[in-house]
């Protein structure tokens, strides 16, 4: 029998063979042609992004958008007033561009103005929170079953912090946080207080859900000295998030980047995740024994294959006696400004991949 890539990345994780460690990628990152072959053919396995089973409606809001230039004004409007958000559109080919010739998806958006800025603008945004509807759409991992087959690992996002999203919906600027807190406590942990139940939310359509790893926890990062809110509103939500996933035998990751390392203490002290995802490098103080799922930045392979390959052998020291899941993540493989730059990076991620090591395939 010949194992598959999936295979592969759930053996490291599950420990039931003798590989320990694996190199991954975003299927979507990975120039097409003769450099995805180099790379596939040497090992490298695939994962999918984070996909939501669910698709969103919101009942009794309405939203409005107008552009001037680069400039696109965002606006929200509920029973309790109107909020909008503001943000300059910026095209290079280098950047967010998964198909690199074409200019028409090759944008970035920097923020200008978040959606909450002053005490006024939290009551329609809770309004907004509240009205959301998760209708289930697990098609949407079928479809990537039937696309990948067992060629890539369907990962699905479940809940997230509530804290790092109130965070980014104030911009993740830390004088407005503050400013927001001192003037109007009462008001934030209202916000709070929707934002984890709309998360809540989300576990009810994630039931049912047959994908190969559910990731808890999200990418935002909350504000620094928020561990009591955290504590309040994020730790209730992953722990019956964690003992869903548990019940139904699903494989579920924490995502602990931006996590107090006592929080990640308490949250794997109940139902055992499957890996702790971080991004390289990492604070000190994760649980022992667990796999770690470790996401590499493009500046990591953009030094050129010499520093990657001394990176990884980093990597494998400090995770020693660990199981490994080391992922080029957002490595911006397909999205470089010229062939140069992609052989680099491609050349970069080879090394990686050497060092670590990759799918292989075996006759049993």
């Amino acid at each position: 029998m010949t194992n598959t890539p999936l295979e592969a990345i759930l053996s490291v994780l599950g420990g039931a063979g003798p590989q320990r460690a694996i190199t991954v990628a975003h299927a979507e990152n990975l120039p097409r042609g003769d450099c995805e072959r180099k790379l596939r053919n040497a090992g490298l396995a695939l994962v999918t992004p984070p996909l939501a089973v669910w698709r969103c409606e919101w009942p009794g809001v309405t939203f409005g958008c107008s552009e001037a230039g680069q400039v696109r004004t965002d606006t929200i409007s509920t029973a309790a007033g109107s909020i909008c958000a503001t943000t300059r559109t910026q095209v290079a080919r280098s950047i967010a561009c998964d198909l690199p010739y074409d200019a028409s998806v090759m944008r970035r958006e920097l923020e200008v103005e978040p959606w909450i800025k002053v005490v006024a603008d939290i009551a329609p945004a809770i309004d907004w929170i509240d009205a959301e509807v998760h209708l289930p759409d697990h098609e949407v991992y079928e479809h990537a079953r039937y696309d990948y087959g067992a060629d890539a690992l369907l990962v699905v996002r479940g809940p997230v912090s509530a804290t790092g999203a109130a965070f980014k919906l104030c911009g993740s600027r830390v004088e407005i946080w503050r400013e927001l807190w001192q003037e109007a406590a009462s008001s934030m942990s209202a916000l709070l207080s929707a934002l984890a139940q709309r998360e809540h939310r989300k576990l009810a359509v994630l039931a049912g859900c047959h994908a190969d790893l559910v990731l808890l926890g999200g990418d935002d990062t909350p504000p620094v000295g928020a561990d009591q809110t955290l504590r309040r509103y994020d730790l209730p939500l992953l722990q019956t998030a964690a003992q869903q996933c548990a019940r139904e035998g699903l494989l579920f990751g924490l995502e602990v980047a931006a996590l107090p390392s006592e929080l990640v203490s308490e949250l794997t002290h109940g139902a055992m995740p499957s890996v702790l995802v971080v991004s390289w490098p990492w604070a000190s103080g994760l649980p022992d024994g667990l796999p770690l799922w470790v996401k590499l930045p493009r500046e990591a392979l953009a030094q050129g294959s010499m520093q990657a390959q001394q990176l990884a052998g980093e990597l494998l020291r400090c995770t020693a006696g660990r199981r490994l899941v080391v992922d080029l993540d957002d490595a911006g493989l397909a999205r470089c400004t010229s062939p140069a730059e992609r052989e680099q990076l491609v050349t970069s991620a080879a090394a990686v991949l050497a060092a670590v090591g990759g799918f292989c395939a075996q006759d049993e």
